[in-house]
């Protein structure tokens, strides 16, 4: 990453859950476990990525366009095959 991304960290008492929001990215990830939840939100920029940043520009609306190009902002590289 070229900077930190910002997520929040949440504890809601009603149903004794923890919740990490990425609003950037339009991210949450809700669990019991916060390490978890890391894991999770890995997983979920992984599809962000190969699904948006990696597509062609012909293949994605205006709105994909523009979280593909604000991907790539936050990227320096990718390392393949780890």
């Amino acid at each position: 990453m070229k900077e930190p991304l910002r997520a929040e960290l949440a504890f809601h008492d009603l149903d004794e859950t923890w919740e990490l929001v990425c609003p950037e990215l339009h991210i949450s990830c809700v669990g019991n476990d916060p390490p978890a939840l890391r894991e999770e939100f890995s997983n979920d920029f992984d599809v962000l990525w190969h699904e948006y940043a990696c597509a062609q520009d012909d293949e994605l609306t205006p709105g994909g366009i523009r979280l593909k190009r604000k991907l790539h902002a936050l990227v320096d590289f990718i390392q393949s095959g780890v």
